[in-house]
């Protein structure tokens, strides 16, 4: 191996919070080996996160819905490119699978505390003497590389092509930058959702209290779900209209976000917004609270049955919701007033 200019590979297949919380390490990776040629395995469909990052000489876009065969297929072209170093910051069986080729020495991989996790949820034991963020866990894969932290942020990247079609949408929703709020209800499970109808009284509230637009955001899930909200001059619905890119830059030049514990959370951290984020089945000793971000967390402290879940459920364990029910739509007001009307 080159000490100084290595065949690098980086694997994280999904999804969108994840992806985009292994910026920094990549650029940690890069400020280390400058001259080195990184590789990066995503999932095809999150692919864009990382489509202009500078930081990636080369981006395979993983197809999984060919199953298996594209999963063979894969790790013999890899088994083909003679990589030096491999960081496996997914480290589940399809990664496993695409490094199996490799002598261990070469693979470095995530460790993701899964006995601590595992007494935390279901015994409420909490052996995290320290809460290390998922981008401090990816980190700590590459110290055998004197790899360091130089305070790197989440990171997204635009093209010009992505800012002219944002700007198209603003000016064809009648938006101006930097004067209007977004609002993502969504998440990906039920348990990481504020109750829809607080976010209905929240959108009542801030309009009759303020001329503000709200833009409400969220992927194709979402979109059947934010139906109900009736859009007019001051609420525009973009959920399931936008790529992940143009969603991107709607937030980016947004005043500020109210989101759930979501992927678009972590894109909003990636453009450097602020941002009221809430908190339900989950914890901050899970890694996954928005990193080095102008954020204010809302979260019901002291709830014993908190985190029932690292990733989310369908439906609250115990029937009464607690952890999102007792999040107030005053303190989500107040939160934006503080945080972001400033």
């Amino acid at each position: 191996m080159n000490s100084e200019n290595p065949r690098i590979l980086i694997l994280r297949l999904s999804s969108i919070g994840d992806i985009l919380l292994t910026t920094p390490f990549l650029q940690q990776v890069r400020n280390r080996f400058k001259q080195a040629h990184i590789t990066y395995i995503v999932k095809k469909e999150f692919s864009d996160l990382l489509k202009y990052n500078p930081h990636i000489n080369h981006l395979i876009k993983f197809d999984s819905s060919f199953g298996i065969a594209e999963l063979l297929d894969l790790t013999r072209e890899l088994k083909e490119k003679e990589f030096d170093i491999i960081f496996d910051l997914h480290n589940n069986l399809r990664t496993n699978r695409l490094t199996s080729t490799y002598k261990r020495y070469k693979v470095s991989k995530i460790k993701k505390d899964k006995f601590k996790r595992w007494l935390l949820i279901h015994l409420k034991v909490n052996l995290f003497k320290k809460i290390r963020t998922a981008p401090e866990k990816y980190r700590q894969t590459g110290q055998h590389y004197n790899i360091k932290d130089d305070n790197e942020k989440v990171q997204i990247f635009l093209n010009d092509d992505i800012e002219q079609e944002v700007n198209q949408l603003l000016r064809k929703n009648n938006l101006q930058k930097g004067q209007y709020l977004c609002l993502a209800p969504g998440a990906a499970h039920f348990t990481k959702m504020w109750p829809l109808e607080y976010v209905e009284k929240l959108i009542s509230k801030i309009s009759d209290m303020s001329d503000i637009k709200i833009a409400l955001v969220g992927g194709p899930n979402e979109k059947d779900i934010l139906a109900q909200y009736k859009t007019n001059k001051n609420v525009i619905n973009f959920s399931g209209q936008t790529s992940l890119l143009q969603s991107a830059g709607i937030l980016k030049y947004a005043k500020g976000i109210i989101t759930n514990d979501s992927g678009l959370m972590h894109m909003a951290v990636a453009v450097d917004i602020p941002i009221i984020a809430l908190f339900g089945s989950t914890a901050e000793e899970l890694g996954f609270f928005p990193f080095r971000a102008n954020a204010s967390i809302l979260q019901v402290e002291d709830l014993w049955c908190r985190p029932c879940t690292h990733i989310g459920r369908e439906k609250c364990p115990l029937g009464h919701f607690n952890c999102m029910r007792q999040i107030t739509v005053n303190q989500v007001f107040n939160a934006i007033e503080k945080r972001i009307a400033q």
